[in-house]
């Protein structure tokens, strides 16, 4: 039997935080939190995600439909406790304001390293409502690598196709990154020699919508 994780609690957003957050992922899709989790989550987090590192698999497609490299590996005791247990409480209804739950099927822990990307794209909202990344570990932004993959670009909606660019997010660790992925087109791009960012990735669903 797997022994139960211990992560500390991920507390409450702060009610004055909310306007902020709300107009931002309205606007632009996607809202970052940095410096986020405390430093008890992100550790206990960042060494499951180390663990999990040694069996990550290759996940690579050159389809023109969505082309993308990284790895990604299955989660472990943490990352379901604290996706199952507080996220949707702590972080998606305070600001979405209805209850979530989280697609196993659709969440992982996901390694970009150097050459790996993901291409412009919008989540699958059958499952993948709303996108929740926990950057457990990411290499210091460099100023002059300006398409470095440590930025996640953000792209208007244009039917069928992504329009204008909306925003620039960039990936400190210790960040929360949540927002509407199914809506609003998004791209990684590719990492530099030298950088890396290991995250959480996480997707959920409106916990009334039947299975």
């Amino acid at each position: 039997m797997t022994q139960a994780a211990h992560v500390t609690a991920i507390s409450r957003l702060d009610g004055a935080q909310l306007p902020g957050i709300r107009q931002s992922i309205d606007y632009f899709g996607f809202h970052c939190l940095p410096d986020a989790m405390s430093s008890e989550t992100l550790e206990e987090l960042a060494r499951e995600a180390c663990c999990r590192r040694a069996e990550a698999k290759r996940a690579v497609s050159e389809s023109a439909d969505l082309p993308y490299s990284s790895r990604v590996a299955p989660l472990g005791p943490s990352a379901i406790h604290v996706l199952g247990s507080m996220a949707s409480a702590a972080l998606l209804e305070p600001v979405f304001g209805r209850r979530f739950r989280y697609c196993p099927d659709a969440s992982c822990y996901t390694f970009f390293e150097a050459g790996d990307f993901l291409e412009t794209h919008r989540d699958d909202a059958s499952n993948c409502e709303v996108t929740l990344l926990f950057y457990l570990s990411a290499s210091p932004f460099r100023p002059d690598k300006q398409a470095s993959g440590l930025n996640l670009s953000v792209y208007a909606d244009d039917g069928d196709a992504p329009g204008a660019l909306l925003k620039i997010i960039a990936t400190p660790q210790g960040a929360i990154m949540f927002g509407r992925g199914s809506r609003f087109w998004h791209r990684r791009h590719r990492l530099q020699e030298g950088e890396h960012i290991w995250m959480l990735t996480a997707c959920f669903t409106s916990a009334d919508v039947p299975d």
